[in-house]
């Protein structure tokens, strides 16, 4: 198998005209160390599918976990939402879906959503 990769490598690489790994330079890792970072990350997931014009309805996208967020009844056993909910007032499922749906910021002490 791994014969096979590398002449594949070796392949593409000449008929592209690059070199190196073929995957090289597709994935980045940054480090969340901040609140806001973190909540900006886990909006930017949600809202990945409607950026890319996949659908129109962020809670239509079936692999998403958006819907177990805005609606707690449709709980979902493999997903924990109490550190991300834990950032917004009560309803929180209201305001987690108008902060990734509407560009709504937090504020303060990450209580408070108001609209940009």
């Amino acid at each position: 198998m791994k014969e096979m990769h590398s002449r594949y490598a070796v392949y593409l690489n000449q008929r592209l005209r690059t070199d190196g790994h073929v995957f090289q330079g597709r994935y980045g890792a940054r480090l969340i160390e901040t609140d806001a970072y973190f909540l900006e990350v886990s909006r930017y997931i949600h809202r990945n599918p409607l950026e890319a014009k996949m659908v129109v309805n962020l809670e239509d996208y079936k692999w998403s976990s958006y819907s177990s967020y805005i609606n707690l009844l449709q709980l979902n056993p493999h997903i924990s939402h109490n550190k991300t909910l834990s950032y917004f007032r009560e309803p929180v499922e209201d305001h987690y879906k108008l902060f990734v749906e509407k560009n709504v910021q937090l504020i303060g002490e990450g209580q408070q959503c108001v609209p940009e």
